[in-house]
């Protein structure tokens, strides 16, 4: 019989002590929706996700609980299959198991509501038109654009032409400038405009279906390097088969990560994203020391963010315009892992460079998203549990 289509029995959780079919380290028992048969005896919801379990007894069928809609799957994952009806025939023991078991219409139920999108080719064409074309794409993802475009275009006619507190709204009045104005040679200036728009449009409509899109919409305008590393990284991770949790922005206080990923059913690894302004356009490449001692400040300011029991990763967002800024960046951090100075509580810290040098001459090495972000990855040796992150490892 085929359940795909029927709607779930509601899953049964009371007292009771007969023989189960299943058995677990959770806090209830899960009881036949039609006999009161006990089916699993310390039933976790995390381990079995919505698994149709036939009675022995009366052949009913009992749906386990569905996975939360917006947290992502455990990497530990089994697939059953379809779904169907599974009769237990004897006594199944998880309560040391560590992957969870789930069927294939609950993957593609939360890849659905919370899953990335396929990548939408992305071009930018140096014309009225084109610009026109732009501004309409970019204002479809990020609400209020046209009230900071407003703002741009009245710093840029003060003389003000890196005005750059809504970054995307200074990046579509700094090409449209310079399309006005007939120049073909590129500056750095039109440069960063370009890698901005180009990956903004290439990982954001990615996301537009996902219910925290809108503080990521808000963000964008207000928070960019930050907005668009977070979403660089969440692209990737999934796109390599890792799925992410947002974590809902803490109002009136408080510290999270920015996101998080799930071992297994009980392992969360959180991820951090942090974007420091002396990292980003315009400011001038760091030298070695500097940039030492603002990466050991991030390092600290992901305590309450990063803990000690299941760890997580760092993520350093930049943006310099600088054609070996990425080289550096990477000697400075492996010096630092190798020498213990990354606390032990943090698995890897990963690079996210917007290389606005990247459309004309590629980065060597590493990883890029469109020809415009590399990424690269240092673990750290003081870890000690199980690593989430190995992007452009060497």
């Amino acid at each position: 019989m085929d359940l795909a289509q029927e709607a779930p029995q509601r899953p049964r959780l009371i007292q009771g002590s007969p023989a189960p079919l299943a058995i677990g380290n959770g806090g209830t028992r899960l009881i036949c929706a039609g006999c009161e048969n006990l089916l699993v005896e310390g039933y976790d919801p995390r381990l079995l996700i919505a698994v149709d379990i036939e009675c022995h007894r009366c052949s009913s069928v009992t749906r386990t609980e569905q996975w939360p809609d917006l947290e992502p799957l455990p990497n530990a994952l089994v697939t059953l299959g379809q779904r169907g009806r599974f009769l237990i025939e004897q006594t199944l023991n998880l309560s040391t198991a560590k992957s969870s078991m789930t069927c294939d219409q609950e993957i593609a139920r939360i890849q659905a509501i919370s899953g990335i999108r396929p990548a939408a080719a992305v071009g930018i064409a140096l014309t009225l038109e084109g610009i026109a074309d732009l501004e309409a794409r970019v204002s479809h993802l990020c609400r209020g654009l046209d009230e900071c475009i407003r703002r741009t275009r009245n710093a840029f006619a003060r003389g003000n032409r890196r005005f750059l507190n809504h970054p995307p709204a200074w990046a579509l009045v700094q090409l449209r400038a310079m399309v006005e104005s007939g120049r073909r040679a590129l500056s750095t200036d039109d440069l960063v405009a370009m890698n901005y728009l180009h990956v903004s449009l290439s990982v954001l409509s990615r996301w537009q279906h996902h219910e925290r899109f809108r503080d990521i919409q808000a963000a964008l305008l207000f928070e960019f390097p930050h907005a668009i590393t977070q979403m660089i990284i969440a692209s990737y991770l999934a796109d390599v088969g890792t799925p992410i949790g947002f974590n809902e922005p803490l109002r009136g206080g408080g510290r999270s990560p920015d996101m998080y990923l799930n071992f297994d059913a009980r392992v969360r690894h959180a991820i951090e994203v942090k974007a420091p302004e002396q990292l980003q356009w315009p400011h001038a490449s760091p030298t070695a020391g500097r940039l030492e001692r603002i990466l050991e400040d991030k390092f600290r300011a992901t305590r309450g963010q990063i803990n000690g029991g299941d760890g997580g990763a760092l993520v350093i967002g930049a943006s310099v315009a600088d054609r070996v800024f990425g080289d550096v960046l990477l000697k400075v951090l492996g010096e630092l892992a190798a020498a213990g100075e990354i606390p032990s509580r943090i698995s890897a810290v990963t690079t996210v460079w917007l290389n606005p040098y990247s459309s004309i001459e590629p980065a060597a090495g590493g990883l890029s998203l469109g020809g415009q972000a590399a990424v690269k990855t240092v673990l750290n040796p003081r870890y000690t549990g199980p690593v989430a992150i190995r992007i452009g490892e060497d």
